[in-house]
């Protein structure tokens, strides 16, 4: 699974708010997470790197077997890296 850490899986509080409380410390949503994990599971499928009915984009992430694990990250994390303006190493 990876997803926008800023969303809780636990019901209705976000998990921002949760560290906010605990830490001091407050995570911000990724821009357009939605959009870029439904790219990289359609571009994963069209290329044959994912398999179909083995991956799921849901509104906050993507739930994939084992295989699909490499692709979807390192396309869904070279996306977010762009669409913060962030220069990655690979």
């Amino acid at each position: 699974m990876v997803v926008d850490a800023s969303h809780s899986l636990y019901g209705g509080v976000p998990a921002s708010k949760v560290l906010s409380i605990v830490n001091n410390f407050a995570l911000r949503p990724i821009p357009g997470m939605k959009e870029i994990v439904a790219k990289a599971v359609q571009e994963g499928l069209a290329a044959r790197t994912l398999e179909p009915g083995k991956v799921a984009a849901i509104d906050v992430g993507v739930v994939c077997n084992a295989a699909g694990v490499g692709p979807l990250t390192r396309a869904i994390h070279s996306t977010v890296m762009a669409r913060l303006g962030i220069q990655g190493t690979s």
